[in-house]
C-alpha cells in the first residue's frame, strides 16, 4: 500500500475515533447536568437516537472568528481564543437548580443551553418516559428569559466589549466584537454562538513642532454597536474657551502615548486608550500658567491627569501628558506650594505615578494621604483597583507612606495646604 494512501486511512481512523470520543464525552457531561439539576436519574429515560440528535444539534463553545471581508492578525485571533476560553471556564453562573448550585459560564453556553432547548423540543409522544423527562427538565427551562438568562447575555454583552478595549490600540488597530448565531460552520451543523472580529486604523498624519515632523493618531473609538464606522471626537471651539461656532478634530502625539503608559504604569494600553476617547466625550479643560490647554483625563470617571493641547494647524493637538502630581498641573503646582517638592523630589518618591497611589499604602496612612487630598489628588484614592495589573506574584501594597512622611520631615502635623 503507497504510504500516502496508509497516512489518509490513518489520519481518517483517528479522526473517527476522536470524534466517538468527544461525542461520549459531552453526552456524560450532559447526563452529569441532567441528574443533577433533577435530582434524578431520568437521563437513562432517553433513547439512544434522541441522544445521536441532541448531539448533533448541540450548542458549540463559542467560536472566535473573523468578521466578513477581515484579516485579523493571528496574534490577535489567538489572543482573544484563549481570552473567551479563559473567562468561560472561571466564571460561574449561580442556577440553584436541583443539585446544582453554579455552573461555569462555559458549561452553561454548552451542555446547559442543550439541554435547555432539548427541554423544550420533547413532545409526550417522542418516547416511553418522555412526559417525565420534560416534566424533570421543566425548571430549567423555565429560566429562559428570566433573570438568569437576561444576566448570562449582559455579561456576555459586556465581556465582548472588554476584550475589544484591550485589544484596541490607536496607534496599532482598533478592534470591535459582534455576536452572531449560525447553525452551520465549515460542514457541521448545530449551535454556534461566534464572536466575529472587525478591525479598523484611524487616520495618521504628520505635524510640525518646533522645527521637526511629528506622527500624531486622530481620536475616536471603533464601537461594538456601530460595526464599520469609527466615532471620530470634535471638540467644540466654546469648550476651549475659544470664539464659539468652530470645531477642532483632535490628534494625539506619539510622545503623549508614550507619557501617558510611563505615568498610568500597570493599565492595559487599550484601556487607557478608551479612555482618552471617554474622556473627550465629557471634556473638561482648565489652562496651566502658561496659558496651555489642559485637557482632562479621566479612569472610569475619576481624574488622575492631563493633556497638553495646542490649536495647530486647525486641529487640536495632545503633545504630552502630565499625571495629577506632576508640575504643571494645578494640583502639581499646589503640592509643590505647600510641600516644596520639585519635580526631581517627586521622581525620587515615585510620586509622579499612578501605581503610587493605587499600589501602595499611602491610601492607609492618614497623615500623608491627606496632603494629597488637600493638593486636590483625591481621585486618585478613588479609582478602581480591577483597573491595575499588579505585576506577577505581588500580593501585598508596596511600604511608601513612611518613606514620604521622612523626607517631608513630617510628625503627626499634617501641612496646611
Amino acid at each position: 500500500m503507497p504510504k500516502s494512501k496508509k497516512r489518509k486511512e490513518d489520519n481518517s481512523r483517528l479522526q473517527k475515533i476522536e470524534k466517538a470520543q468527544h461525542k461520549n464525552e459531552f453526552l456524560l457531561r450532559l447526563e452529569k447536568l441532567c441528574n443533577d439539576i433533577t435530582g434524578s436519574n431520568v437521563f437513562q429515560l432517553i433513547p439512544r437516537d434522541q441522544l445521536e440528535d441532541i448531539y448533533k444539534l448541540r450548542n458549540h463553545p463559542i467560536r472566535v472568528i473573523e468578521g466578513e471581508g477581515q484579516k485579523i492578525p493571528n496574534d490577535i485571533l489567538q489572543e482573544t481564543k484563549s481570552m473567551v476560553l479563559d473567562v468561560f471556564k472561571h466564571r460561574r453562573v449561580p442556577l440553584d437548580i436541583g443539585n446544582v448550585s453554579s455552573i461555569s459560564l462555559y458549561d452553561f453556553f454548552t451542555v446547559g443551553f442543550t439541554l435547555m432547548l432539548y427541554g423544550t423540543r420533547i413532545n409526550e409522544v417522542d418516547f416511553p418516559g418522555a412526559t417525565e423527562v420534560k416534566s424533570k427538565l421543566n425548571p430549567l427551562v423555565s429560566i429562559a428569559d428570566g433573570p438568569i438568562y437576561n444576566s448570562v447575555w449582559r455579561e456576555y454583552l459586556t465581556m465582548m466589549h472588554l476584550m475589544s478595549v484591550v485589544m484596541s490600540d490607536l496607534q496599532l488597530g482598533l478592534y470591535a466584537l459582534k455576536h452572531t448565531k449560525r447553525e452551520l460552520i465549515k460542514g457541521h451543523i448545530g449551535l454556534f454562538f461566534c464572536m466575529e472580529i472587525y478591525r479598523a486604523e484611524t487616520e495618521q498624519i504628520k505635524f510640525t513642532l518646533d522645527g521637526s515632523s511629528r506622527p500624531a493618531f486622530r481620536l475616536g473609538w471603533f464601537l461594538d454597536e456601530n460595526i464599520g464606522k469609527i466615532d471620530f471626537i470634535k471638540v467644540e471651539s466654546e469648550k476651549l474657551n475659544l470664539p464659539d461656532g468652530k470645531t477642532f478634530d483632535v490628534y494625539i502625539q506619539s510622545h503623549a502615548f508614550a507619557r501617558l503608559q510611563e505615568r498610568i504604569d500597570g493599565v492595559t494600553p487599550g484601556f487607557l486608550h478608551f479612555s482618552i476617547y471617554d474622556s473627550f466625550k465629557n471634556l473638561k479643560v482648565a489652562k496651566n500658567k502658561k496659558g496651555e490647554l489642559l485637557c482632562e483625563f479621566a479612569l472610569i470617571d475619576k481624574k488622575v491627569g492631563y493633556f497638553v493641547g495646542q490649536i495647530l494647524d486647525g486641529k487640536l493637538l495632545l503633545k504630552t501628558f502630565l499625571f495629577l502630581t506632576n508640575n504643571g498641573t494645578p494640583e502639581g503646582e499646589k503640592l509643590h506650594k505647600h510641600t516644596g517638592l520639585m519635580k526631581e523630589d517627586k521622581i525620587y518618591l515615585s510620586i509622579d505615578k499612578f501605581s503610587s497611589f493605587i499600589n501602595s499604602d499611602i491610601v492607609t496612612n492618614p497623615i500623608v494621604k491627606d496632603i494629597f487630598i488637600k493638593a486636590g489628588c483625591e481621585s486618585l484614592f478613588k479609582v478602581d483597583e480591577a483597573v491595575f495589573l499588579a505585576p506577577k506574584g505581588m500580593f501585598e501594597k508596596i511600604p511608601m507612606a513612611e518613606n514620604i512622611k521622612k523626607y517631608l520631615k513630617l510628625g503627626h502635623d499634617i501641612p496646611s495646604l
